[in-house]
């Protein structure tokens, strides 16, 4: 994902809880490069001492794709069963996980231990039916509505399926590519990629092709925020802008977050629309406030307990040290899982440019393997999507570059 470079490797170091260094390899006199555009940042996060310890592997391979064995269709019990880009991981409820098999056209169960079976799907397709009979396109984000059905954004389809807990896959809306509203039936996406549900049992979608929010309300679609000019202005519902809206997560007072890019959106349920974290434009990492706090690329957030929000920031900044002397490339090497608080307060809890790894590190293939252990220690690579929680808060993750499944643990 990174190209080779001669510049300079950003390796963060905590080797003191609530510390963090930054250490710098200087090129001896380079030239002066131009001042890289607005708001890259590699200011380091400040961390207070994170309440996550280990990072160990419960089911799936830990093997990347591009390596033999990585991959497969096989249930089976911890690292003996098989995923293919597992993208989404959610509580079923009941202490065990549902998980939206990208790649395998599924959706997958799993039990504490790590027993893992197929719950619904096979081939790649369309048709509505049964469990077995009736198949998913591009499965990559899954939620419960209140009744115990399945909402699964399927996204190169441009449909929300549902499987209901009778078990039969159908359609909760979507009708091929486009932006009309109306009837579920015939209403169109365009690549709906994360999938929400409120305590009213509406579906809240975010539709990244046509830079909005859409509503799924019974049998009806419509624009729940966004004009569809794509851009980052707050305000009122239908006159704010969105621009590649990539998740979307519901809390206990129906308040609507949404992760796109550098930023974290607010919709209340009056329909208005702020920006809690984050701002246009500003790559980086650090933990903050509000607008002082900067994210690489969120990939994903969920609501937790007492009004936490708990995101994915993945990537990788280009910019400059602080004499403006050398061109910096600021490699993180992976996902970071970071905490937002009601007040828009960013912590960093889990990421490897908090562990301490050697100099050059992700410039070898080994930075590509499984990588667990204490959370100084072990880290994710970027292609993380999904994450839940547990009922002790313990954090599950989708991890589809080893196309597994890990666990943070307290």
């Amino acid at each position: 994902m990174f190209s080779q470079s001669t510049l300079l490797l950003i390796i963060l170091s905590c080797t003191v809880p609530g510390t963090a260094q930054i250490k710098l390899n200087r090129i001896p006199e380079p030239p002066k490069p131009p001042i890289i555009s607005k708001g890259l940042n590699t200011e380091s996060p400040i961390h207070t001492s994170s309440p996550y310890k280990i990072i160990s592997i419960v089911a799936g391979s830990g093997i990347e794709s591009r390596d033999a064995g990585s991959n497969g269709t096989g249930d089976g019990v911890g690292r003996n069963a098989r995923f293919y880009k597992p993208f989404d991981i959610i509580s079923d409820g009941k202490g065990g996980f549902l998980i939206a098999d990208f790649l395998n056209y599924r959706i997958r169960q799993m039990t504490t231990d790590g027993t893992v079976t197929t719950f619904a799907g096979s081939s790649q397709g369309q048709e509505d039916g049964s469990l077995t009979e009736g198949r998913l396109y591009s499965p990559v984000s899954i939620c419960l509505d209140k009744n115990g059905d399945l909402i699964v954004a399927d996204k190169n389809w441009n449909a929300v399926r549902k499987i209901t807990k009778t078990g039969i896959i159908t359609i909760a809306g979507g009708n091929g590519i486009g932006n009309d509203n109306g009837d579920a039936k015939t209403a169109t996406f365009n690549r709906p990629v994360s999938v929400a549900v409120n305590s009213k049992g509406d579906i809240f979608v975010c539709d990244e092709g046509n830079h909005v929010i859409r509503k799924i309300s019974g049998n009806t679609v419509s624009t729940y925020a966004g004009n569809g000019n794509g851009g980052y202005a707050d305000g009122a519902a239908a006159a704010a802008d969105f621009l590649y809206p990539k998740a979307i997560t519901v809390d206990v007072n129906d308040n609507v977050y949404v992760a796109e890019g550098t930023m974290i959106r607010k919709i209340t349920p009056a329909g208005m629309v702020s920006t809690l974290a984050g701002q246009e434009g500003v790559q980086g990492r650090r933990d903050g406030k509000g607008s002082k706090a900067s994210f690489s690329a969120l990939t994903e957030i969920i609501a937790g307990p007492s009004g936490i929000l708990y995101v994915v920031d993945a990537g990788t900044t280009d910019a400059l040290s602080e004499d403006h002397s050398v061109n910096l490339r600021y490699r993180n090497g992976g996902a970071a899982i970071r905490l937002v608080s009601p007040d828009g307060s960013v912590q960093t809890v889990v990421g490897s440019y908090i562990c301490t790894l050697p100099e050059n590190y992700f410039e070898t293939h080994a930075a590509h393997k499984l990588n667990d252990g204490p959370v100084n220690k072990a880290f994710f690579n970027w292609d993380v999507f999904g994450i839940c929680l547990d009922e002790d808060e313990n954090i599950y993750v989708a991890d589809a570059w080893l196309n597994c499944i890990r666990k943070v643990s307290k």
